[in-house]
């Protein structure tokens, strides 16, 4: 598994100092995507879509080959994997990812909803 080869949360803050402009930039990409689940899910589709078509191109399946061998590629689909809780897929069957759905199930065998809900809520207005 990848996280399993990256290390543990605990082993990257003892060993790395992450810069808080890279940790704002990412949690505010996290927070753009969750919070605009069906416009993300058209761009993913749409990206997806064209990556086929120009994979299909003789220029394009060479690109897909040194790509596909890339390891800043697969750290780049690891930061969109972990952001968009891997929510987004393609073919898309309905406009608003079905985990968001799912999550929201979930949340309604919850006992202490409200507190939850508080802290969801206090979270974001910080």
């Amino acid at each position: 598994m990848a996280a399993e080869a990256a290390g543990s949360a605990e082993d990257f803050e003892a060993h790395e100092e992450v810069p808080r402009e890279v940790e704002d930039a990412l949690y505010q990409l996290q927070d753009i995507l969750l919070r605009h689940p069906m416009v993300t899910q058209a761009a993913f589709g749409s990206l997806v879509r064209e990556g086929r078509r120009v994979a299909a191109t003789p220029a394009g399946a060479a690109l897909l080959d040194r790509l596909s061998r890339s390891a800043s590629v697969a750290r780049a689909r690891m930061i969109w994997e972990v952001l968009s809780l891997n929510a987004f897929v393609e073919p898309s069957t309905s406009a608003l990812p079905s985990v968001f759905l799912e999550r929201v199930v979930k949340a309604l065998a919850i006992d202490a909803l409200e507190p939850l809900l508080s802290r969801i809520f206090e979270k974001r207005g910080s």
